[in-house]
Formats: structure tokens, C-alpha cells, sequence
């Protein structure tokens, strides 16, 4: 019976590791990667498999992006020393933001409007 136990466990951990929550630092003191996805504002987490995006009212993590989500080709590198990268967000929007390459969504708006000015 142990021995049926242990990969259950293992198979749910794996399912469950990146599941829609809000994001917390996990990774103190050590510079993790990410890449950035400037056209519609996300980022996704390679280390867990994550995408990370501003709900509106909160950033949060998920394994698959809500519906109306286009993330596109252009994606950048960056550099964040723990699991908040969204906290460089504003930086990172100023250097890499084109609105040229703004997704749209289906009403011709782009997504990126949101977060213009705030």
C-alpha cells in the first residue's frame, strides 16, 4: 500500500504546484529568470511552469493563461531576484513596451491599456 502512496503523492504534487494564486516570494536571495512577454504584459516562470499576470486587481500565478489572453512571439529575458518579478513591472514595461506590437483583444483594445497608467 506504501508503495502505491508515495507516487500518488508525487503525481499530485507535480499537478498542483502551480495553481492560480497570488504570488509570493519563494525564491529568497537567488536570481531566477523569467521571460517577459511585453505586449501583453505576463510573464512566465520556466522553473514552475508558471505564467504570472495582473488580474486586474492582483498579480497571480497560473499554469495556463485566462481565456483572451495572447501573450505572441515577442518575449524578453529578464532577471529577478526571487518569485515577485512583477514588482520590476514598471521597468520592465518602460524598456521593452512597444505599442506598435500591442496584442488586441477581440473589442480592437489593446490589453496592454490597463496597465498604461498605472
Amino acid at each position: 500500500m506504501k508503495a502505491l502512496l508515495f507516487p500518488f503523492i508525487a503525481v499530485i504534487s507535480i499537478l498542483t504546484s502551480c495553481t492560480t494564486s497570488r504570488v509570493e516570494s519563494s525564491y529568497p536571495n537567488r536570481s531566477q529568470s523569467y521571460y517577459y512577454y511585453p505586449s501583453a504584459n505576463v510573464y512566465y516562470d520556466g522553473g514552475r511552469s508558471c505564467y504570472i499576470y495582473n488580474s486586474g486587481r492582483a498579480w497571480v500565478t497560473a499554469s495556463v493563461l485566462p481565456r483572451g489572453f495572447s501573450i505572441g512571439n515577442d518575449r524578453v529575458k529578464v532577471f529577478y531576484n526571487g518569485a515577485d518579478v512583477w514588482r520590476d513591472n514598471d521597468r520592465h514595461r518602460r524598456a521593452y513596451y512597444k505599442p506598435d506590437n500591442d496584442r488586441r483583444d477581440d473589442n480592437g483594445r489593446g490589453r496592454h491599456a490597463r496597465y498604461r497608467n498605472g
